[in-house]
């Protein structure tokens, strides 16, 4: 992890619009994104046709007609410095859930001015905060970070630990996406895969 000054930045603010039976908000996009393989269920609609759709907590089915992702992949600062490109987040993340941890983006805004993928992924992050321009890639969520893992956090690379582990906990495949070799060792332990390519 690239250890920086410790000023926090604000999340990017969140918007609702509501059409229909249908909400989405801002970096809360509830779509197959953000729910669980488990929350997903086939209904039939008024017209006899099949479509995938899921269910809340209150279970209100929402119709969104998208499927859950094949995987969730969670990176730290480094892996996004040391990418040549950003070109194979963005076509992985038209099949998979790209998360990116509240601490990576922190670190990112102090190293933004010279080093243009930091640059780069904060834009794809602004653009993911917004309904008609989210492509996959968007930024944890406070929630999304494992209750046991921050029990006993002690750095930034626990934190991003936390927000992959969570995900694994919903049942979802994940990848860590990482050079760091001490934060692969505690993925392993947590058996989860990590990997310093995107493929």
């Amino acid at each position: 992890m690239y250890k920086l000054p410790g000023n926090s930045h604000p999340m990017y603010s969140e918007s609702e619009e509501a059409s229909g039976s249908v909400v989405e908000s801002g970096s809360e996009l509830e779509d197959h994104h953000t729910l669980s393989p488990a929350q997903r269920r086939t209904v039939r609609g008024n017209g006899g046709a099949r479509s995938d759709s899921f269910e809340e907590s209150s279970g209100t089915p929402r119709e969104l007609g998208a499927r859950s992702p094949e995987e969730v992949y969670v990176m730290d600062t480094s892996f996004i410095v040391e990418l040549e490109t950003l070109s194979d987040l963005v076509r992985c993340a038209e099949r998979c859930l790209v998360v990116v941890p509240l601490k990576v983006k922190d670190e990112l805004y102090g190293l933004k001015e010279g080093v243009s993928n930091a640059g780069g992924m904060l834009r794809l992050l602004e653009k993911g905060s917004h309904p008609s321009t989210y492509s996959g890639i968007r930024l944890q969520k406070p929630r999304e970070a494992s209750k046991r893992i921050m029990s006993v956090q002690r750095n930034n690379d626990d934190h991003i630990l936390a927000c992959a582990c969570y995900f694994k906990e919903k049942g979802y495949k994940i990848k860590l996406l990482t050079g760091d070799g001490v934060l692969k060792l505690k993925a392993h332990a947590e058996g989860l895969q990590a990997k310093d390519k995107v493929r």
